[in-house]
């Protein structure tokens, strides 16, 4: 189990989240391409709470 945290750079936002249990994805389907503007798109999906 680890604790990230982070925020943009201004530091007006900040936030932590604890990856137990998390499940990490990328998808480089024609539509996630397109909303993404990249090549690929990263999902991670966290437990309930995990994310503050």
């Amino acid at each position: 189990m680890a604790r990230h945290e982070g925020g943009c750079m201004c530091g007006a936002v900040r936030y932590e989240l604890d990856d137990a249990g998390s499940v990490a994805n990328y998808c480089h389907c024609r539509s996630c391409r397109m909303a993404t503007g990249g090549p690929v798109a990263a999902f991670v999906d966290l437990k309930p709470g995990a994310f503050s």
